[in-house]
């Protein structure tokens, strides 16, 4: 016993040394950022070894953050959805492959496909929904059930490509998973979430419902410039972001899936929680692409030198989270900001490579021909943008040029100030980026049975007179609207102020024209489902 805690004492020294200096290293970088505070909890080896606030949670009056702060996780709130649809599959109650048709028949789906949408697919964010829409972000009532949802704001849904080929983030979806809770359960979601999930994980200061919470402690959030307050958004789709919780409570769930149930016999299997974390319903995870990718309310990223670690990430009324875990070493972290400053890359940055710091080195995976590459070649578009308003732009905005070669695909964007890059070929279709050691896209069959690339939102061919054209043609299209409706704000004063002769006003009358046509005509073409 003597010579083993010899041999460990210097293991623990040095643990405890990497650990204080990240903390003081996180206490400086809050110090001399716009974002006022942050809330923070480290996990190793299954124990909380750093729990605290940085900051300030209000600055006026200033009020400092501390880890019993009630702050605003956002999307986290899928991940806990996601669960408790888990906890009823465990208890047989649910089926993650039964379409939701037939679990809530108010969930009223234009689906013009043959493939049903599940329950499984609704938490994968794979049945091709739209994310949100204004109407959502424009709604602001406290309390507002997934019934509500679904008969108010959700009435008929657009079910936009085929189901269970393409990832596609969708709030919606989540909260018909809360509706199909809430039908076998017999109950209200937001009683279920308490009774089944939130109080037997400890989470005793955590709430779907703001009024079930202590307001006094709730921390004010912040905009870019940390200062302006923001807004607090009551939104219609609570079960996908309107979790109330403190970093004391979200230290509990980081241990619950750092050791993937472990104090929790029969609450939800190891078996369930690995299928969580991954994907089973995209055209990727049918040819073996699975890690990294998006499962039930569950993603994973890479943390490190490249290696993937799961959880799930929020952004709501100036709050920015993320949630991360390694269950292979009983590892994670969670934290929580309060303003939206762009702080929040740097962190998930910074505490990957603490948590994955004594990892050995990631080998990345040989780069290998791959026949499939000349499948696909040419103009290609993004066909899976979450807003369908604003799709038309991303698809003409977002188009690529494909170059296959022997062994990799050269990605050229449109437009000119982005970067070209390249996606190396690992094997069967599998492709990674140059600075990552495992595959991160994919070349797959889309439903029509063509060449699709998969690399975060999903490509499509398009004829490259098409995809250039549209993009030109769109450039053109504002800067001859932005310069006519210049000179037509500049030109209408002057001309009023001197008197405005037929021949000025026939050129100001045109010139105002001239931009309404052509914003009509950019809408009119360019504006599709």
């Amino acid at each position: 016993f003597v010579c083993a805690l010899a041999l460990t004492a210097p293991a623990f020294a040095q643990s405890n040394e990497a650990l204080s200096a990240l903390d003081e290293s996180l206490s400086a970088l809050i110090a001399g950022h716009p974002t006022p505070g942050m809330a923070l909890v480290i996990v190793e080896d299954g124990e909380i070894v750093l729990q605290k606030g940085y900051g300030l949670r209000s600055i006026d009056p200033p009020l400092p953050m501390t880890d019993q702060t009630i702050l605003s996780p956002g999307s986290l709130s899928k991940n806990l959805t996601a669960l408790g649809v888990l906890r009823l599959v465990e208890q047989g109650t649910l089926d993650l492959n039964a379409p939701i048709s037939q679990i809530a028949p108010q969930v009223k789906l234009d689906n013009p496909f043959d493939t049903p949408v599940t329950l499984a697919m609704l938490l994968e964010h794979s049945a091709g929904l739209e994310g949100s829409n204004f109407a959502e972000y424009a709604f602001s009532q406290p309390g507002f059930s997934p019934a509500d949802y679904a008969a108010r704001l959700a009435r008929r849904v657009t079910v936009s490509w085929p189901p269970g080929y393409f990832f596609s983030y969708a709030n919606g979806g989540h909260t018909f998973a809360a509706l199909a809770i809430e039908k076998a359960c017999g109950c209200s979601y937001d009683s279920f979430m308490q009774r089944e999930i939130l109080t037997p994980l400890g989470m005793v200061d955590s709430s779907f419902l703001i009024a079930d919470i202590d307001q006094a402690r709730l921390s004010n959030s912040y905009d870019t410039d940390g200062k302006t307050p923001a807004a607090r958004w009551r939104m219609a789709i609570r079960p996908s972001g309107a979790l109330l919780s403190t970093i004391a409570d979200l230290g509990k769930l980081v241990q619950f899936y750092a050791t993937r149930g472990r104090d929790y016999p029969g609450f939800v299997s190891p078996e369930l929680l690995k299928r969580m974390e991954d994907s089973a319903t995209t055209a990727t995870s049918r040819i073996g692409l699975i890690e990294g990718t998006y499962g039930l309310g569950n993603f994973g990223s890479f943390a490190g030198p490249g290696y993937i670690v799961h959880g799930h990430a929020g952004s709501t009324e100036g709050f920015r989270t993320w949630l991360a875990y390694d269950p292979d070493t009983a590892r994670g972290y969670a934290f929580v900001l309060n303003a939206r400053a762009g702080l929040r890359g740097q962190l998930v940055k910074q505490l990957g490579n603490y948590m994955t710091r004594d990892y050995p080195p990631v080998q990345p995976m040989p780069t290998v021909e791959d026949k499939r590459l000349t499948q696909i070649r040419g103009w290609y578009e993004p066909i899976t943008h979450d807003m369908l308003l604003r799709r038309w732009m991303w698809r003409v905005a977002g188009a690529v040029k494909l170059t296959p070669s022997v062994d990799r695909l050269t990605v050229d964007p449109i437009v000119p100030t982005q970067a070209t890059t390249h996606l190396l070929a690992v094997g069967g279709g599998k492709l990674r980026r140059e600075n990552r050691p495992i595959p991160t896209a994919a070349i797959v069959d889309g439903p029509a049975g063509e060449p699709v690339l998969v690399d975060g939102d999903a490509y499509q061919p398009v004829n490259g007179f098409i995809a250039v054209g549209r993009f030109y043609g769109l450039c053109a299209a504002l800067v001859v609207a932005g310069l006519a409706s210049l000179h037509g704000s500049v030109s209408l004063p002057r001309r009023m102020l001197s008197g405005t002769p037929q021949h000025a006003a026939l050129r100001l009358r045109a010139g105002l024209f001239f931009a309404g046509a052509s914003l009509l005509l950019l809408l009119g073409v360019f504006i599709q489902k």
